[in-house]
This record gives C-alpha cells, structure tokens and sequence, in this order.
C-alpha cells in the first residue's frame, strides 16, 4: 500500500504595499455592503486613534461612497497628528465621552487606538449603540473578548475584526487553490513569518514593544496568520508552542520575539 501524502508549505510573504491596501479597501467595501449595514442609506463614522493606521481608515471611509466621516478622536491635538489636511474639516474630539457629548450621530466607531486600549474603547462605543471595527487585535485578553461579544450579541451589534490579508491577491489564490483540492488531500501546512520590525517600529516613548499597549507580535504582525490559518484549514486544538527572546533581549521590548507553534486542525498537522 502507498501512502500518499502532501505536503503544502508556503512562506507566505506580503512584500507588496499595494497588496496590503487593495486588501483595506476591499475590506471596506465588503462591510460596508454587509446586509448587517444596510438599514442605513448612509453610513457615518468616526476613527479613533489617528495614528498610521488609523489615517488609513480615515481615508478608505472618506473614498467610500455613502460613507462619511463625521468625527476624528485623539488625545493628540489635530496639529500634532499630521493629518496633511485630509480631515481638517472633521470635527475632532480628545476622547469619546466628548463625541458623545456634541450629539453627533454615526453607526461605526473604527477603533484604531493601541492595543492594549481596543477593548475599553470597543465596548464603551457598544454601550453606546454602535457597530465597532476593531482594528487586530480584538484585545489581548480572551476574557475581554469574550465580553465584547456578549455586549454585541446582547445590544444586537456587530463586531469587525480588520483582518485585510484575506483579500489581499496571494490569500485569494491560496485560498482557491485549496479549496479546490487542486493538490488533493493535505496533511501538513508549515506557516512562515518574515514580517520584521527593528528599531524603526519600536520607536522610543511610544506604545510599539509596550507589553501592556502592544501585547507582543503574536498581538501585532503574527496575528494575520493565525487568522489565514484558521481561514485556510479551520479551528485549531491540540497545540503546543515555545516561546524565546532571541534578538532584542532587554532592548526594545518586553516580551518574547520568537516562537514555534504546532496545532492539529481536521485532519491536518500545523506547524509554524
């Protein structure tokens, strides 16, 4: 008897910026058509947290069609965030309870704060009645995200997670190919990181490499691929994993920069 076996192993590297955003703008349109999102012919937001990223989603929800941005929240002044003028007509607010005060109305908050301040911000914009776009993580707590889901299901709201890389081109082709069996049955899938971030992320006084605010890069970069495996193959169980500061011990950050994962998924051995 021949045992047949194959193995998929495939450095998944998104080196192509242009990728990254097509994947955010796709992203946007896909909730902004969710059927969840439709009882309004207009969509209003408001972004919190103006760093980066969140200027990324400023300017997707400014792009979008029967989308509007209705406010900006930052604890930075609106002439400390470098906003380049693309929202200097947006009303901006320092904190939340503040935009809640000026009886603006929006349906989504898109939480773009530091990590470790997704599930505060989340669920007071739930108490608040609207939807949230957290960008990942969720929290850095199951615990906290296993609140946000029972405030979400109890106030009937909705939460997106921004997990943009599954509309990136090389997670579409991936994703088509297995499914479509195209190699047959797999039994082993070895995931690779190569997204690296030196000094020039972990920059000084700031929240990166902060294990309270940033959570480490299982939190951060490594976070996309959890979710493109648990996409691609479905949930996990049976894992077992090392952990190891190799690079950056008691320099940039307090956690731990290194690890090896490996999982059972169906009938298929995870390894990363």
């Amino acid at each position: 008897m021949r045992l047949k076996s194959k193995i998929l192993r495939f450095n998944y590297i998104f080196y192509l910026y242009d990728c990254v955003k097509a994947g955010l703008i796709k992203l946007i349109n896909f909730r902004l058509n969710d059927c969840v999102l439709k009882m309004a012919a207009e969509i209003n937001f408001v972004v919190m947290g103006l760093g980066h990223i969140g200027k990324r989603h400023a300017e997707m929800v400014l792009r979008q069609n029967g989308a509007h941005l209705v406010a900006i929240i930052d604890s930075l002044s609106p002439d400390s965030l470098n906003l380049g003028g693309f929202a200097s007509d947006i009303p901006h607010f320092y904190t939340f309870d503040e935009f809640l005060a000026s009886g603006l109305q929006a349906q989504v908050l898109n939480v773009c704060t530091p990590n470790g301040l997704h599930a505060e911000h989340a669920l007071a914009a739930l108490h608040a009645g609207l939807h949230v776009v957290i960008e990942k993580p969720m929290a850095l707590h199951d615990a906290d995200c296993e609140i946000l889901m029972a405030t979400a299901s109890e106030k009937n709201l909705h939460i997106f997670t921004v997990m943009q890389n599954r509309y990136s081109p090389p997670a579409v082709w991936i994703k088509e190919v297995i499914d479509s069996k195209i190699m047959g049955n797999l039994f082993l899938m070895q995931l690779d990181c190569y997204w690296n971030r030196d000094e020039r992320y972990y920059t000084p006084n700031a929240w990166h490499g902060k294990k309270d605010l940033d959570g480490g890069t299982l939190f951060t970069q490594f976070s996309h691929f959890i979710d493109m495996m648990i996409w691609l193959f479905g949930d996990i169980k049976n894992i077992d994993s090392v952990f190891k500061n190799l690079y950056f011990v008691d320099q940039l950050f307090k956690f731990l920069d290194n690890s090896s994962v490996i999982a059972q998924a169906r009938h298929l051995i995870l390894s990363a």
